[in-house]
């Protein structure tokens, strides 16, 4: 049971360490920030204008909002386009 116990404080810990490093230094915003603005360039390098990409305040999910006013097959390339860059988890179309 001991034994139990210091796993489960260790673990705690390096949550703990991890979150505060993570959060505490700027990371999470950083990680949306680049997140946004890479997003936005591949819309832009594939020709789809009109289309704003926002994340979650939350790094940890990474998932892309989109909006703007195109027809359903530009959305379903955006989407597509916002999925394949590196560290996003998901994109979904918000509804106006």
């Amino acid at each position: 049971m001991a034994n139990i116990a210091k796993l489960l404080s260790g673990i705690f810990v390096v949550l703990l360490l991890t979150y505060a490093a993570f959060y505490g230094r700027g990371m999470g915003e950083r990680t949306i920030n680049d997140l946004t603005a890479r997003a936005n360039q591949e819309l832009v390098n594939h020709n789809l204008v009109g289309v704003t990409v926002a994340f979650e305040a939350s790094p940890v999910r990474r998932v892309a909002h989109l909006r703007g006013n195109l027809p359903p097959a530009q959305m379903a390339q955006a989407i597509t386009i916002v999925r394949g860059v590196p560290g996003v988890a998901e994109a979904v179309w918000d509804q106006q």
